[in-house]
């Protein structure tokens, strides 16, 4: 029976439900965030592995072309000095901007990476919330089916119980005119 003392089959089946759902939802979540933290994770490690390939690459000498030349001017090697050291910080500048943008699109792509496991895992966790329902709906159906034979069974025990109370007290009846008119015969 669902029926319980103090409640309906209503607040036992939707507490049952809850109940079951809240733990299906957990464990998906659980496992989302085990997805998400995983991605985290490696992208930490990719990030590390660009800074220590960056740092190596600033440690490469500076390029041949434009260097001072034996025997030049001091104020002209200046100049070719001061050249070399602006076109180095233009380089570097367009690198750390690409690798910025690159970054910039790898965090995007993280973020709708984590957005999708998210709106997977509303999405599963909304189908066993739907489906754990169902299970309880026929669990509620077949309960009211099997309380609606029983009560059909009660019913048709009651009417033979009728019956058969009906049939004895004709009998009776019926045996005591008889007695009665054997009596009235001896009398006569």
């Amino acid at each position: 029976m669902l029926m319980r003392a103090g409640g309906s089959e209503r607040e036992v089946v939707f507490s049952l439900r809850v109940g079951v759902s809240d733990e299906n939802e957990r464990q998906l979540r659980a496992f989302g965030n085990r997805i998400i933290g995983e991605e985290r994770r490696i992208t930490r490690e990719t990030l590390k592995e660009i800074e220590a390939r960056n740092t190596a690459r600033n440690a490469v000498s500076m390029p041949r072309q434009g260097r001072a030349k034996a025997g030049g001017s001091p104020r002209s090697n200046v100049d070719v000095f001061a050249k070399q050291a602006v076109a180095a910080e233009q380089r570097a500048g367009v690198e750390i901007a690409k690798e910025l943008e690159r970054q910039a699109k790898e965090a995007e792509r993280i973020q709708q990476r984590e957005a999708k496991a998210r709106e997977r895992i509303a999405a599963q966790a909304a189908k066993a919330r739907v489906d754990e329902e169902r299970r309880a709906g026929l669990a509620m159906a077949k309960e009211l089916e099997r309380q609606a034979k029983e009560a059909e069974r009660i019913q048709q025990r009651e009417a033979k119980a009728r019956e058969r109370i009906a049939a004895q007290a004709a009998k009776a009846r019926v045996d005591e005119e008889r007695r009665a008119g054997l009596a009235m015969a001896k009398e006569l």
